[in-house]
């Protein structure tokens, strides 16, 4: 075995033991400690890339949470002043140490909240309001100054799910990463050890 594939071999082990590390390691909790309620406004969201701002309704809760405490749900987009949020998409709450809120069916909301991994995620201290309640009417207002008139979206198909996220966000992107140098510096190791063996 050449030297070089014997360091290609080393490196794949020390890098699987690394991943599943990562991957069984527990993830630490902490208490909710966001901003008070009513700090921030809805229009300082524009330089926040993984923040949309939206009115959307929740049309379904699914009924099993995850080990973490976060239950799931389907949230209809009905007016987008800002991000790129489809029409369906997967809606996640209920865990009180990343101040998420509860989900409940039916619930109409204009809100700022995270998407991200296919999934978004609203917050108990984002601005959020009922949009036909006056709190909501004058979030719209604020958010139709800060963001330009909103993309309107019509009702969902009866039965329709959002689309699957792309890569699924179980996997970390660093992971991700790091298993790509690994298979890289495999194929490098591979093709260095030919030529060597070429070359004699």
């Amino acid at each position: 075995m050449t030297r070089a594939l014997r360091l290609a071999l080393a490196t794949v082990v020390a890098m699987a033991a690394l991943s599943t590390s990562a991957l069984a390691r527990p993830r630490v909790v902490f208490a909710c400690t966001c901003a008070p309620a009513g700090s921030v406004q809805i229009g300082d969201f524009a330089a926040q890339l993984d923040y949309a701002v939206f009115v959307g309704k929740i049309t379904r809760v699914d009924p099993d949470r995850d080990t973490q405490g976060h239950e799931t749900g389907i949230l209809a987009v009905e007016q987008l002043f800002k991000g790129d949020l489809p029409s369906l998409v997967t809606i996640v709450g209920g865990s009180n140490s990343e101040c998420l809120i509860r989900l409940e069916a039916g619930r109409e909301m204009v809100t700022a909240a995270r998407f991200e991994a296919a999934k978004v995620e609203p917050i108990t201290c984002a601005p959020m309001a009922d949009p036909m309640s006056p709190d909501g009417k004058r979030l719209i207002e604020e958010a139709t100054k800060a963001y330009g008139p909103p993309r309107t979206f019509p009702p969902p198909l009866p039965g329709a799910e959002p689309a699957p996220a792309v890569l699924g966000g179980g996997i970390e992107p660093l992971l991700i990463i790091a298993m790509a140098l690994v298979l890289g510096i495999v194929v490098a190791s591979a093709v260095l050890g030919r030529r060597s063996r070429s070359a004699r």
